[in-house]
């Protein structure tokens, strides 16, 4: 209901509702965070699961390829060489694509 609350998509075909619902509501949304908002209610496995998930995205191992190759066109474009940038938006979108 919180998070409902902070989205502000409570009601989306009535908006005179919703802004009356939000005024009615916003005081219990001073105290939180969205992230907060977004824990509260969660049973223990699923707050154990939660931060699982997050744990593993933020530690996801890069390819020392990746690193190395990031360190190198550092080093060229601190040095001046041209062609640089044509090897930098060749990285970047590798790096999106993985």
């Amino acid at each position: 209901m919180l998070l409902s609350l902070l989205k502000k998509d409570l009601y989306p075909d009535d908006p005179v509702k919703r802004e009356d619902v939000y005024n009615t509501y916003k005081k219990y949304l001073e105290n939180y965070t969205e992230e907060e908002i977004d824990w509260y209610g969660l049973s223990m496995f699923e707050a154990i699961k939660k931060q699982m998930n997050l744990e593993e995205a933020t530690n996801k191992p890069q390819p020392l390829k990746h690193v190395y190759r990031a360190e190198l066109i550092e080093k060229l474009r601190a040095a001046g060489i041209d062609g640089v940038k044509a090897a930098l938006e060749e990285h970047e979108s590798g790096l999106q694509q993985q």
